[in-house]
């Protein structure tokens, strides 16, 4: 037991090195934890598509239908990207919107999706996209985003295709799963938004505002099912791995 004879210090740092004492470092809170804090959007003319929260085995988890609809649940953000960039989450459907097609306005359908929307951070130097931003918002609202990464579960393309939205160049798409392979199996995602935003949106000046998922067939008239949990920002990627 010579350790006992140590400075404090020394003993300090035999404890951090070994791992005596140290204790797990707690999963961060799903954003599914705080039910309130969502919300639906709706959009002028479209049915909505349906949210409810479940809760198994102590996991909340968010149930999504569409029937021939779309509407988005939402919630905004307060959270540090420098610090925690990671978004994780966990989803699953139980089949592909059949008919999508994510280059055609007509096919623009996902069973699932997860939609992360930004704000210009003090230092982005765009002064003309400041300026259209404004405009844009004075006509469709203060949530119109000043650029968006959309995660998508598409049909048919294949895994890392990427596109702009077919309404609007401040959307990116991002294909993370495909097909029906995986279609009633609980799949983990993990993506590091802010290096998203800066190979696909051009820029890491951004200010994460929203957050929403959904599931959507108002295009294509199908309906579908999803379902979401373990929704979270955390600091490493490896944290991800706990629920």
């Amino acid at each position: 037991m010579r350790w006992r004879k140590r400075g404090g210090f020394l003993l300090w740092c035999e404890l951090y090195l070994t791992g005596v004492g140290s204790s797990p470092v707690a999963a961060a809170p799903s954003l599914f934890e705080t039910q309130n804090a969502w919300q639906i959007k709706r959009f002028e003319g479209l049915a909505e598509s349906r949210y409810r929260f479940e809760t198994y085995e102590d996991e909340i988890r968010v149930y999504a239908e569409a029937d021939h609809s779309m509407s988005l649940l939402i919630r905004s953000l307060q959270v540090d990207l420098e610090d925690t960039p990671y978004l994780c989450w966990r989803w699953q459907i139980d089949h592909v919107v059949t008919q999508a097609n994510i280059k055609l306005k007509s096919g623009d359908d996902y069973a699932a999706r997860v939609y992360v929307a930004f704000d210009y951070a003090d230092h982005y130097d765009g002064f003309w996209d400041r300026l259209a931003l404004k405009a844009v918002r004075s006509i469709y609202g203060e949530l119109t985003p000043a650029m968006a990464m959309n995660y998508v579960w598409d049909n048919s393309h294949s895994i890392g295709y990427s596109q702009d939205n077919v309404y609007t160049g401040r959307n990116r798409m991002l294909v993370l799963q495909s097909g029906n392979g995986l279609a009633g199996t609980w799949v983990t995602e993990v993506r590091d938004v802010l290096a998203d935003a800066q190979q696909y949106l051009g820029t890491s000046a951004l200010v994460a505002k929203y957050i929403a998922i959904a599931s959507d067939t108002d295009n294509t008239g199908e309906s579908v099912r999803a379902g979401f949990s373990s929704l979270r920002f955390v600091h490493e990627r490896n944290e991800c791995d706990s629920k």
